[in-house]
């Protein structure tokens, strides 16, 4: 790793688990020896399993702790230390390709660029869940970034200039999901200027790997889609056909698994029930995203993000 005097990066990750972080560590650490100068900063954000101690066995890494619990409070509080002109979030329980430094950097060569977009791949798949998700692209960076509103960045593998985050006072620490594309529309409506893709600068990324984790996660970005809409006034206008369409495909895609029970192979039963749970778990995400924020309309209900 390159000396921490003048970085050109701050690498940012918060944690709150021992389970992944040796190996996204370690990735970092060990990338091109060509990489640009980059500091790391890593946020203990309340763990109790000995994580820590782990990260203590790598002087390189700044380890910080940040009491209040929530993935804001912890890149906040990384932010608050970093001393690079750019900075790169990336997750614990993600490890990375070893240009992916330099990938994402060189994009910064074009001034009018504020924001990279990394590509993120699923990691290794040890059950049917991790499998699943990884076929369906779960956190895709390319499907969030033709977001109708605005493009949106997923802090898996998002990339800014310090300085543009600044601007804008970081992280909204209301907000405990969908902060990262809250993040990224505050910046591009700075006229910060405008997010690309680079699709060489990849991260992969440990899916969960039970099926409550699984529907949780679900659950959670689409309320939290809900609760963006609120603090969003001109978000895109839910439209009545769409939404009532949304509520269809549930019905779609439990009849696509009950067909499939009966003419298919395991892993197809299997990958059809998991898109007819996942539906179900984003539509709730979304009714209990609309008492959380008043907006009882039964078109915000069926939001179908």
């Amino acid at each position: 790793m390159h000396p921490k005097n003048d970085p050109d990066i701050s690498i940012i990750i918060g944690v709150n688990g021992a389970k992944t972080i040796e190996r996204c560590i370690s990735s970092i650490l060990n990338a091109s020896e060509h990489s640009p100068s980059h500091e790391l900063i890593i946020v203990d954000n309340g763990s109790n399993d000995g994580t820590q101690e782990i990260i203590k066995k790598y002087p390189q890494v700044i380890l910080l702790s940040e009491p209040s619990r929530g993935v804001t409070y912890a890149h906040n509080k990384g932010l608050e230390k970093a001393s690079g002109t750019y900075i790169a979030f990336t997750d614990a329980d993600c490890y990375c390709d070893p240009h992916w430094l330099i990938e994402g950097r060189n994009m910064f060569e074009d001034s009018s660029v504020a924001i990279v977009a990394g590509r993120i791949e699923g990691g290794e798949a040890f059950n049917i869940v991790q499998e699943w998700m990884n076929s369906r692209k779960i956190l895709d960076q390319e499907w969030v970034l033709r977001h109708p509103y605005l493009p949106s960045v997923q802090t898996a593998n998002a990339w800014y200039r310090k300085k543009d985050i600044l601007k804008v006072n970081g992280f909204d620490t209301k907000l405990d999901t969908n902060e990262d594309a809250d993040l990224c529309w505050r910046v591009l409506k700075s006229h910060a200027g405008r997010v690309v893709f680079a699709p060489k600068c990849i991260i992969f990324h440990h899916h969960r790997d039970s099926l409550p984790e699984m529907l949780k996660q679900s659950m959670k970005r689409t309320e939290g889609n809900v609760v963006l809409a609120k603090k969003w006034p001109d978000y895109p206008p839910k439209n009545f056909k769409a939404s009532v369409w949304k509520c269809l495909q549930i019905g779609k895609y439990f009849g696509i698994y009950a067909k499939l029970l009966l003419t298919r192979s395991d892993d197809e039963i299997q990958f059809a029930k998991l898109d007819f749970l996942d539906r179900l778990a984003r539509k709730w995400g979304a009714i209990k995203g609309a008492f959380k924020t008043g907006q009882y309309s039964p078109l915000v209900i069926t939001l179908r993000f």
